[in-house]
């Protein structure tokens, strides 16, 4: 049942509109939750931000050993219905802001809904990425769904620093 559900999961991330988190140079910064509800700013500079909602989450070094790979998986089972799987749709809303210039950013959930602002750049030497992947493993896949809303924004944009930096050499 839900009520059996919300009693044996964590807490859900919430960040506030006008709430921000930085990410200092060459960092990384995980947000893992069954839920996260996004609604502030995230802001990194060469840096890796992922954002992975479930009950389980995998970390695996990238090859070439610059950032990682980020997983979601686990299932919550209910014995007295012979184990049948319970597992609820692990959420991301991101109605705020984040951004990862010259960096990566990943959103790892069943259900993902972006209304709100996705921006990564790219540079000759740091390459940028956004991943939004709604699926998670745990056995057996289960793939769920991304909605990007109709005032949206996902981008990734040349970088603006390399090109000051070619013109002025």
């Amino acid at each position: 049942s839900a009520a059996q559900v919300d009693a044996v999961l964590p807490a859900d991330i919430r960040i506030e509109r006008g709430a921000t988190i930085s990410v200092n140079q060459e960092g990384f910064a995980l947000l893992a939750a069954p839920n996260i509800l996004q609604a502030g700013r995230i802001a990194a500079t060469d840096s890796q931000v992922a954002l992975a909602a479930g009950i389980g989450v995998t970390l695996t070094n990238n090859a070439g050993g610059r950032g990682f790979s980020v997983a979601t998986g686990g299932r919550i089972s209910d014995r007295s219905q012979g184990g049948a799987d319970i597992t609820p749709q692990f959420v991301i809303d991101n109605t705020g802001i984040i951004e990862s210039l010259r960096g990566s950013l990943t959103m790892r959930a069943t259900r993902i809904d972006q209304d709100g602002v996705l921006l990564s750049s790219t540079s000759v030497s740091r390459l940028g990425s956004i991943d939004l992947l709604a699926r998670d493993q745990a056995g057996t896949l289960r793939y769920g769904a991304v909605t990007i809303g109709r005032g949206a924004l996902t981008a990734v944009l040349p970088d603006d620093a390399t090109a000051a930096d070619d013109t002025t050499n």
